[in-house]
């Protein structure tokens, strides 16, 4: 049994009333208990027993809806051309939502998701939800962009790169003393910046779907 089948079952299919009530419970969004719902994100671990006790069950049996939740994701192909793989096992923050133009995300954030995939023993990754076409074909919206956190990167790389209008999640190119954001739709306009106004602050390593 999944989380949302869980949940499902022991909050009278968590219709929107209770998602709010809920939400308002556990301290957060009724969106994330919403997406809790659909399957597309799990609670993160300091969630477990409050929510345990808001559901009147025990955390083994919480435990055993998260397994079979992460079980259900699988990693898309990798943005380097990694393997794919088919069971999660650890937990990402989500630190923000990747749009078309700027957006605001902060790696030293609280996050409100938390996203499983399969752990890789690579420190220092994080994660971003896509909304909007700047990715396509490679990731689409409500895809998620899992990344590693670093200051550089070369070129031809997908980069969550920080200027003061906000952030932005392109394909990152050295032009000499200025740096060009790119999108993977052709018909998107460059972005271009000075060296000494942008800031790499991760790389993209894979995105994730659920099936």
């Amino acid at each position: 049994m999944t989380l949302a089948e869980l949940l499902k079952r022991h909050n009278n299919g968590l219709r929107k009333g209770a998602q709010i009530k809920l939400s308002r419970a556990m301290g957060v969004t009724q969106a994330t208990v919403s997406r809790w719902v659909s399957g597309e994100l799990v609670p993160g671990e300091d969630q477990r027993l409050p929510l345990a006790k808001e559901l009147g069950i025990g955390v083994e049996e919480l435990v055993l809806a998260l397994d079979a939740t992460r079980a259900s994701y699988r990693i898309r192909a990798s943005a380097d051309g990694g393997r794919v793989a088919s069971r999660a096992a650890a937990l990402l923050p989500v630190i923000g939502i990747a749009t078309d133009d700027y957006f605001k995300c902060d790696l030293g954030a609280y996050p409100d998701e938390a996203l499983p995939i399969v752990s890789c023993g690579s420190p220092g990754l994080f994660a971003l939800r896509i909304s909007g076409t700047v990715l396509e074909p490679l990731a689409i919206s409500g895809d998620y962009a899992v990344l590693s956190e670093q200051s550089y990167a070369a070129s031809s790389q997908i980069v969550l790169a920080k200027m003061s209008d906000g952030c932005l999640l392109r394909r990152y190119f050295m032009n000499g003393r200025t740096s060009v954001l790119r999108s993977e739709r052709r018909s998107a306009p460059d972005k271009t910046v000075s060296n000494k106004e942008i800031s790499i602050l991760g790389v993209v390593k894979y995105f994730v779907r659920k099936p």
